[in-house]
């Protein structure tokens, strides 16, 4: 039970608030106050509403707010005059069956709502996202992430570690060839890469990267090399992946005696970029492997992964990026935002009138592409404000020092599994905030991806005081609108890349096209539209 300040609150509404406690779900770590924020009632064509006091006594990242309004037609319309500092809070209307259906989602159908004869409106703030969205993240909280049990090592005498190949499959990251077989052909388990992937990715198994030694190698053909060695796993060329599936076994080297040995690493045919990363945790690069051929060794030890994209992570991952950090200077640049803008690959449109609005407010634009792993560190480690959109840019945010401040800006309706792991890893202050304009369903990984001044978008800029001028956003918008229409057409003009779209988005219909304009758009005032 959270334990609730009142404050300017009748007994009769008091008893109301105790009774709706029980029911609405409450973000963890935060302090509630529930506050009547709504004056000169006893003249209701005069509601007025004190954004100051909202902003400066209840800072988001430590209140879960709950504004409560009398409803009623008059107080309805007069609500329409501050809609501007209500923008992207969720609505519960305690008599209304999203209401009552939501919250047995929380609670249990069994749960008793006890309602008073008097209607509220409740409003809480943390995210600028859709109900949606919010439905998503809730689900997402009832998920437990980290793995305390201690992750297994495995020693394998006279081991094989096999490079990765096509496989019938034909397909890179698709049941390739690869990974650490016995000294007679059998793979073992444990050198997988374990993936999940889908909407509620934490049950959803992901494709195999690699599956053992190619039918064809013959065993008389195999170099022995006399080392031991830890089998690091792949590296991927996608940054996104290297961060996160190509740290996970580098653990075991957090214990001091374990610093001698060799690591192996597989990876598809061209430069490896990011290997730098090693250095920097503390193994030279003479004791990095590729494995190019298969190869076998004294013995080759198994660490288990300590990160599972959208799966699980344990203490030890956490250990490792620390442990990187180390050794890494910050760099003095305290807010920054992560742009896309530089990698002109018609995935996301739209962003670069979001960023100027963060330019005008104190942040610094970093194009990570053109980083090496060395300054894109030094940057988060010395950042106290990171922005991003959703995505590998985010992903970025396991530099950061605990309990940074996050803002992640939604690219598509669809949460990022990956990213909420972070956030309970590192402790971080995240905001999330929808400035998606999904007009139509794309796949939540390729895009393409529209950005927009949606409602939500504006609320946060409003929220926190954010200088911008909102006419410009609009009058920019439509080329934007335009680029991604075209792009999703020429995309998504085949039956393949039509299956890249969950199945349950894939019909959208007219009312659903509507609503979501409406619900993107409903904030603009009658002089926004030309």
């Amino acid at each position: 039970m959270n334990e609730i300040i009142y404050s300017n609150l009748d007994s009769v509404s008091k008893n109301m608030i105790d009774n709706l406690n029980r029911i609405l779900p409450s973000p963890s770590g935060t302090q509630i106050e529930v506050v009547w924020l709504f004056f000169k009632t006893d003249n209701l064509t005069a509601l007025t509403l004190d954004p100051e006091m909202v902003r400066e006594r209840y800072p988001v990242d430590k209140y879960s707010l709950t504004i409560l309004i009398p409803s009623s037609d008059i107080v309805m319309r007069a609500c329409a005059d501050i809609r501007q500092y209500l923008m992207g809070f969720t609505v519960y209307e305690i008599n209304s069956p999203s209401f009552t259906e939501q919250n047995y989602a929380f609670s249990g159908p069994n749960m008793a709502i006890k309602l008073d004869e008097r209607l509220f409106v409740f409003f809480e703030n943390k995210h600028f996202i859709s109900n949606k969205m919010r439905a998503m993240f809730a689900e997402d909280e009832q998920i437990t992430y980290r793995i305390n049990d201690n992750l297994s090592v495995i020693s394998i005498n006279n081991g094989i570690i096999h490079p990765l190949e096509i496989s019938e499959t034909g397909e890179s990251e698709n049941c390739q060839f690869g990974g650490v077989t016995d000294s007679d052909l059998h793979f073992i388990p444990l050198s997988a890469t374990i993936r999940t992937y889908g909407r509620y990715s934490h049950t959803a198994a992901g494709p195999r990267w690699y599956v053992g030694a190619n039918p064809n190698v013959q065993l008389k053909e195999i170099e022995f090399c006399d080392e031991d060695v830890v089998f690091l796993g792949p590296l991927s060329k996608h940054y996104g992946h290297f961060i996160l599936e190509g740290l996970a076994r580098l653990w075991f080297y957090l214990d001091s005696n374990n610093s001698g040995y060799k690591a192996a690493y597989l990876s598809e045919p061209g430069m490896d970029r990011f290997n730098d990363v090693f250095t920097f945790f503390g193994i030279p690069p003479e004791n990095i492997i590729r494995i190019i051929k298969p190869t076998a060794f004294r013995t080759v030890i198994v660490p288990e992964q300590s990160m599972r994209i959208q799966s699980s992570y344990h203490q030890n991952y956490k250990d490792t990026i620390d442990r990187i950090k180390q050794r890494i200077p910050p760099a003095g640049i305290k807010k920054v935002y992560f742009s896309k803008e530089m990698r002109h690959n018609n995935r996301g449109m739209g962003e670069k009138i979001i960023e100027d609005v963060f330019v005008k407010n104190g942040f610094t634009i970093v194009y990570p592409e053109r980083l090496s792993m060395f300054d894109t560190i030094a940057v988060m480690k010395g950042c106290e404000t990171f922005a991003a959109s959703s995505g590998t840019n985010a992903h970025n945010a396991i530099f950061l020092n605990d309990s940074a401040t996050v803002i992640c800006l939604n690219r598509s309706p669809h949460l990022h599994y990956v990213q909420s792991m972070i956030d309970r890893m590192k402790n971080l202050n995240s905001i999330y905030v929808d400035a998606n304009v999904s007009l139509l369903p794309v796949n939540w990984s390729v895009g393409p991806f529209l950005f927009g001044p949606t409602r939500y978008l504006i609320s946060f800029f409003n929220y926190f005081k954010f200088e911008y001028d909102e006419q410009s956003l609009y009058d920019e918008f439509p080329k934007y609108l335009i680029e991604f229409l075209k792009y999703w057409g020429f995309y998504y003009n085949d039956d393949e890349r039509k299956g890249y779209i969950e199945k349950h988005e894939q019909l959208v219909l007219i009312d659903d096209l509507i609503s979501n304009v409406v619900d993107i758009f409903s904030h603009m005032k009658p002089n926004n539209i030309r």
